[in-house]
């Protein structure tokens, strides 16, 4: 990761930031070919370009990684960013491709959390960055900057609102009993399962297995072996409880 700084040498680094060879000497970039930045007036612009640092990451360099303070903001400005959401629960919720034009970490500035956020350059990209406190006073200062974050932070949200958050749902369940008394468990599954408009069916080891209303039944292990076919053709459209004893 390579740092040019527009106007001065920032004294100041993240200790756990690789840092290039800082230079007095500006990048040659229009920022007005982006789309967020042609409307800004040429005093926003010319603010911005004095205050942001340009950093350069190579493919594999990490911008934002998961559970890390997030420090700065990103726009990238050429080149692509891998970025993948995480859950709480470090369930991937969203995978994206960020391309020149977007703000990188920009919802998680608000948040008091610690970055569910991966973001890792897929080829040589080159960013400008700011600190929070930095953006803050560049957007409280210029209102149509202002505007500007507002902006993406709303085409973020709509972003993350919008991803597949739903579970997997495994078309086979085993269930494995220790002891008779979990036996009606599977029964109690296949019926919440019905509830919920699904078509549940059961296939197991219990000989004595008393019917459960229209819910399907199939005697498949006998004796502990499995008889032949007995799975095939069946319950192909159907959540499949298999209920057998551990033993």
């Amino acid at each position: 990761m390579n740092i040019h700084h527009s106007v001065v040498e920032n004294e100041t680094h993240n200790s756990n930031e690789k840092s290039g060879s800082p230079t007095r000497e500006r990048p040659r970039l229009d920022l007005r070919r982006l789309k967020w930045a042609s409307g800004l007036s040429p005093e926003t612009l010319n603010a911005i370009m004095n205050e942001a640092e340009w950093v350069d990451f190579e493919p594999g360099e990490v911008l934002i990684d998961v559970d890390a303070e997030i420090t700065h903001l990103y726009f990238l400005l050429t080149g692509r960013v891998q970025a993948i959401l995480y859950d709480t629960l470090g369930k991937e919720i969203e995978k994206d491709t960020i391309v020149p034009g977007f703000a990188i970490g920009l919802i998680a500035l608000g948040s008091q959390d610690q970055s569910q956020l991966h973001a890792e350059a897929v080829e040589p990209s080159r960013t400008i960055r700011f600190t929070v406190p930095n953006l803050l006073a560049l957007a409280a200062k210029h209102a149509d900057f202002q505007r500007v974050l507002f902006q993406m932070a709303v085409n973020a949200f709509k972003r993350y609102m919008t991803a597949d958050r739903s579970l997997p749902k495994p078309s086979i369940v085993g269930i494995v009993h220790h002891s008779e008394a979990s036996r009606p468990l599977a029964g109690r599954l296949a019926r919440r399962l019905r509830s919920l408009d699904e078509s549940p069916c059961i296939a197991g080891d219990d000989e004595q297995w008393q019917p459960d209303g229209d819910i399907p039944f199939k005697l498949v292990f006998r004796q502990g072996h499995v008889g032949q076919d007995d799975f095939k053709g069946w319950a192909l459209d159907r959540r499949l409880l298999v209920d057998i004893r551990a033993d």
